[in-house]
């Protein structure tokens, strides 16, 4: 079920593509490919949020954070990664009489724990980063017709994970983490195009997990 799972979604990647599906892997030599997408993945290591995020994050009421947000910052503190914070506050005035109330705010911060799992982003911010992928196999190579461009599906696996990500209320916020820490080798779709520099991968994509910058 997995593996037809797999090539159904790379059915829909190369029909995209415009790839010529006569190609398969076992007629084309797919290491390069592989050392491709393990470099690739050096720089784009597994991380537990899929943007940048910046602390301290102020909950309040004003702070417009959904549920699911509030959901991923409960289980990060539970992990000992974020700590929480209440203090109260006296809201803006409201309506016509201008009737302020004293309201509960709560406030995340980095632990040390998290201060040392945190990984910065130069353009601000940062994530909690977990580790790298690395390809254990290439499942499908499908050539696009007239160009130096492949359509691959294949499988990873993320191994020497910090305690962090086996913690139960972390692997309930963060699929993508419950999926790294599971031991089963994952599924990816990736573009792989040879260039001046060498084969590199773009459009990488996890089928557990949202796509990947």
């Amino acid at each position: 079920m997995r593996r037809l799972t797999l090539f159904t979604a790379l059915g829909l990647f190369l029909l995209a593509a415009g790839c010529n599906n006569k190609t398969a892997s076992n007629s084309v030599n797919t290491a390069p490919f592989t050392a491709a997408l393990n470099a690739y993945y050096q720089s784009h290591p597994s991380c537990a949020f899929s943007q940048p995020i910046t602390f301290p994050i102020d909950a309040g009421p004003d702070a417009d954070l959904d549920p699911s947000e509030v959901t991923q910052l409960n289980a990060l503190a539970a992990a000992g990664l974020v700590a929480k914070k209440s203090r109260q506050q006296w809201s803006a005035p409201q309506g016509p009489t201008h009737i302020r109330v004293h309201e509960t705010v709560t406030d995340y911060e980095l632990t040390d724990a998290g201060k040392a799992a945190w990984t910065a982003n130069p353009g601000g911010g940062g994530n909690f980063c977990y580790g790298s992928p690395h390809v254990t196999s290439i499942d499908h190579a499908s050539a696009e017709q007239g160009t130096q461009r492949y359509g691959v599906s294949y499988y990873y696996s993320t191994g020497n994970l910090p305690p962090w990500t086996g913690n139960a209320k972390v692997k309930a916020a963060f699929p993508n983490v419950a999926a790294d820490a599971s031991g089963q080798p994952q599924a990816g779709l990736a573009t792989l195009t040879q260039t001046a520099n060498g084969w590199q991968a773009s459009g990488v994509q996890s089928i557990n997990s949202a796509p990947m910058s």
